[in-house]
C-alpha cells in the first residue's frame, strides 16, 4: 500500500507486510515462557502485521491490517469476507472493529511479554492494493472502483 494517489504522485510512504498476527489458543495460565511460546498453540486472527516506511526508507510504525480476503480451504483469496465480525481481535469483548491500527512506533516495542494498544485506528473497511515498481522507476497500482 502506498500514499501515492496517482502513478505519477510523489510517494510519501510505503507499507510492507511482514507476517500475520496470531493469538494464544490455550489458557492464559499455560503461557509463561519462551518454551510455551515456541510450541503453541497459535491460532489465526485475520490480521497481517506491516511496517510503514517513509520516503527516506526508515521504518515509521508497526500496523495491524485486517485481511478482508482470507484464504479459503484451497488456499485462494478470491472472495471478500462479508461477515459482521470483520476487524475484531480475539477476546475483544468491546466489539471494536478496525481495518488498520498502529500498534508500535518500532518493532522492538513488541518484545515477549509486552502488550500493545491500538492507535491511529481506522474503524471502517478499506481496500488495499498492491503496488509495483516498473523498470522505469515508476510506482503503479491497480485501483478497485
Amino acid at each position: 500500500m502506498s500514499s501515492a494517489s496517482t502513478p505519477t504522485s510523489n510517494l510519501r510512504y510505503l507499507i510492507e507486510a511482514i507476517g500475520t498476527l496470531e493469538f494464544w489458543g490455550d489458557e492464559v495460565g499455560n503461557f509463561g515462557s519462551y518454551e510455551d511460546a515456541a510450541r503453541g498453540p497459535w491460532l489465526p486472527t485475520r490480521f497481517c502485521v506491516a511496517i510503514r516506511f517513509g520516503r527516506s526508507g526508515t521504518a515509521n510504525g508497526v500496523y495491524l491490517i485486517c485481511d478482508f480476503y482470507p484464504k479459503d480451504e484451497s488456499g485462494q483469496r478470491d472472495v471478500r469476507t462479508d461477515s459482521d465480525d470483520w476487524g475484531q481481535l480475539p477476546g475483544n469483548h468491546s466489539g471494536q472493529q478496525f481495518s488498520v491500527a498502529k500498534i508500535a512506533d518500532e518493532i522492538t516495542e513488541l518484545r515477549f511479554g509486552r502488550t500493545f494498544e491500538l492507535r491511529d485506528v481506522l474503524d471502517y473497511p478499506i481496500e488495499l492494493v498492491r503496488t509495483v515498481k516498473t523498470p522505469q522507476d515508476a510506482i503503479i497500482r491497480a485501483t478497485i472502483v
